[in-house]
């Protein structure tokens, strides 16, 4: 996972260094391409003034001759073209107002075309001044040309054109010159913008490598991991962001940890089997007592799905029905495996969250014990009660018929008590047999037979006949 993340940030690094040095480099490029355009405007201008400053001076050193004639202003102006052309290292031409070319430097006038159409005389004509940049097929070069309107100093009438054409190459070479000197400072700016992008973006992705891999972390839940304090910047206090969430991650996580401990040993030493459920089907809870009542293990359980569980078919069936239902049931089933128990079973629906359905929370209580202590409870009950039967008719007899005036035949009631203490004897060997259970009985009895006198208490009673002597209450000759 490191060595992945680190691969991803080289890349990310790359990219963005990519790009410093791209913007830098279209920088620089725009800047040279906007230097070299102002120095050549600026060349071009100095160069075009000092060309005007040329025709002043030849306007003024060699006056236009307009009384001549035409002939003559030829002969004239041809050898002052020649003269100042080895001056001004210039090309010098002599333009009549109709274009007509009356003395050039380089060329014999009449070999030359009529230039009423070039730019700079055209230009020149109507303003006085005139400038052009054209390329020269006689020389094949670019050459700049300069054209002034010389003017009748008392009618303002414009008498003819002097023109100057310089060649531009050495401009050009200057400006190629330039241009190689910015493309070679544009290569080492490239150079060392690619170094300093670099150190930049590994600033910037050096610590987003350490967050990333941290967080890679956390979602794995390490989350004891750190981040080291990246600065006072933006990134560094991301980095403490991610610390702090963290470390509380880390709490939240360490209590929920406990609370799960906490909350499996409560499962663990129930009494009752509690299974748990998930709407899927699938089994969440699966505690240590519900090993032992239903045969199974919680590792074999827990992440499958219920009905896997094919030994308790009748359990199956009950908790089908409770998903169909989503009712609670209370039910008590009979299983056999692993060993034949009686189940009360308790089968609740619980929500699972807010977006699904609700799941089903078994409780299972073995009360095969308590049903067979209710069954002997009964079957000892019955039995009591026919033993007790034949001594409690008799005395119910003997105090009838005593009540019936057999009190006052002293033989005949002291063969009744003589027979009630043999009665008695049984009552107390059945007494010793089954405790308490005849003097409840009794008591009973004497209840119903003799309404005014006190109940039996503590096993004393008054009134009462008890075998070994007599007591206040006892019948007369008894």
């Amino acid at each position: 996972m490191a060595s992945r993340t680190g691969a991803q940030m080289s890349k990310f690094r790359l990219k963005l260094t990519a790009l410093f040095m791209l913007l830098i480099g279209l920088s620089v490029l725009a800047a040279g391409i906007f230097t070299g355009q102002f120095y050549k405007h600026n060349h071009l201008e100095a160069l075009g003034s000092h060309m005007e400053t040329q025709l002043h001076v030849l306007a003024a050193a060699a006056p236009w001759p307009k009384d001549e004639t035409r002939t003559a202003q030829t002969a004239y102006l041809e050898a002052q073209a020649i003269r100042f052309k080895e001056l001004a290292d210039m090309r010098v031409t002599y333009i009549a107002t109709d274009g007509e070319v009356l003395g050039d430097s380089d060329h014999a006038p009449g070999t030359m075309d009529n230039h009423a159409g070039r730019d700079e005389v055209r230009e020149a004509l109507a303003s006085g001044l005139g400038r052009s940049i054209r390329h020269s097929d006689t020389l094949d070069e670019n050459m700049l040309y300069v054209a002034y309107a010389v003017k009748d100093g008392e009618s303002g009438k414009t008498l003819g054109i002097i023109r100057l054409a310089m060649s531009l190459s050495a401009v050009e070479k200057s400006l190629d010159r330039m241009w190689m000197v910015l493309a070679l400072g544009l290569l080492a700016v490239f150079a060392l913008a690619a170094i300093v992008s670099y150190r930049v973006a590994l600033s910037v992705t050096k610590p987003l490598e350490r967050m990333t891999s941290a967080a890679k972390r956390m979602a794995g839940m390490d989350y004891k991991v750190r981040i080291p304090d990246a600065g006072k910047d933006e990134i560094g206090e991301l980095g403490r962001a991610l610390n702090a969430m963290a470390a509380n991650l880390q709490d939240h996580m360490g209590e929920i940890r406990r609370n799960e401990l906490h909350l499996q040993s409560v499962l663990d030493h129930m009494i009752s089997g509690v299974v748990m459920i998930g709407p899927d089907g699938r089994i969440r809870i699966y505690n240590r007592s519900a090993e032992l009542l239903l045969g199974s293990l919680a590792r074999e359980r827990v992440g499958r799905s219920y009905t896997e569980a094919k030994q308790q078919y009748e359990l199956l069936q009950l908790i089908r029905s409770g998903f169909e239902t989503g009712e609670p049931i209370h039910e008590e089933l009979t299983v056999y495996y692993p060993d034949e128990r009686l189940l009360e079973l308790n089968l609740v629906p619980i929500p699972m969250d807010e977006d699904t359905a609700p799941g089903l929370l078994l409780v299972l209580q073995d009360v095969s014990a308590i049903r067979r202590l209710e069954r002997m409870r009964s079957e000892f009950v019955a039995n009591v009660s026919h033993e007790l039967k034949t001594p409690v008719a008799a005395v119910k007899g003997f105090a009838e018929t005593l009540l019936a005036g057999a009190v006052n035949d002293p033989e005949t009631a002291r063969s009744f008590f003589e027979d009630h203490t043999g009665r008695e004897r049984q009552a107390e060997s059945l007494d010793r047999r089954h405790p308490g259970a005849v003097q409840d009985r009794v008591s009973a009895f004497a209840a119903a037979i003799f309404p005014d006198r006190p109940a039996v208490v503590s096993g004393e009673a008054v009134g009462v006949p008890r075998a070994g002597g007599r007591q206040e209450g006892d019948l007369p000759g008894a």
